[in-house]
């Protein structure tokens, strides 16, 4: 995978969120290689519904992508 634009690597976890993978690079938008489990995305989707906005607009639209609500 070519790195993210401006950066060395691309960056699939949400920004102070520990252990919570994103279904998309939060800095540039690309797709995850490794694909998220339902509870994975569960998780993500309940994180941003606690806290809008934090992790960011590419991990939101990744979550749009795969069904959840956002």
């Amino acid at each position: 995978m070519p790195k993210c634009p401006g950066h060395m690597r691309h960056w699939f976890a949400p920004h102070g969120i520990p252990y919570v993978r994103s279904p998309r690079c939060v800095r540039c938008g690309a797709p995850n290689p490794r694909p998220l489990s339902d509870e994975e995305l569960d998780e993500l989707a309940a994180i941003n519904r606690t806290s809008p906005g934090w992790i960011g607009p590419h991990a939101v639209q990744g979550l749009r992508d795969a069904g959840r609500q956002a």
